[in-house]
């Protein structure tokens, strides 16, 4: 049987803002985000010459477009900050990053993941005694679970 697709109703903000790469043109980079689960949904960015001539329907133009996340959104999204003892951390970037993680993953329940593990080597962050206030983050969906993103996308977690 073929799953059903998913229709989201949902809010979200619109923005246009003009943009440049160095040795090219000016654009307009149109952005869309849901609200609740402020996920960037969709990203387009083109020429000047080519908005004004969408924007009065004189012209249809292939544009890059690129998508965020879709399955989450509509999703709401949870953040929270937990006092995590990373004790003294390595001076090599990749064991430092290594311990931070392993620090963080029991922390890591009901689809909480740490995020910005960079902050646990800034001092603003850190708490002294070797703890440090670390960033996690979460999306619930429309049932009250718990909604993981991975590489592969966005699935329930078990």
């Amino acid at each position: 049987m073929a799953k059903k697709k998913r229709v989201v109703r949902t809010t979200g903000k619109v923005t246009m803002s003009v943009g440049k790469i160095s040795g090219a043109k000016d654009y307009m980079e149109i952005t869309i985000k849901d609200e609740a689960s402020r996920v960037e949904v969709v990203k387009v960015a083109v020429s000047f010459e080519d908005f004004t001539k969408v924007i009065t329907g004189q012209y249809l133009t292939d544009i890059p477009v690129t998508f965020g996340p879709l399955s989450l959104v509509g999703c709401k999204h949870e953040h929270t900050e937990v006092s995590v003892n990373v004790g003294k951390l390595p001076d090599d970037e990749k064991k430092r990053y290594t311990a931070v993680r392993k620090a963080v993953k029991p922390h890591e329940v009901d689809g909480w993941r740490a995020t910005r593990l960079n902050d646990a080597w800034n001092m603003h962050r850190r708490l002294g005694q070797g703890i440090c206030s670390m960033f996690f983050e979460r999306w619930i969906d429309d049932y009250g679970k718990p909604v993981e993103v991975t590489a592969q996308g966005a699935h329930e977690v078990e």
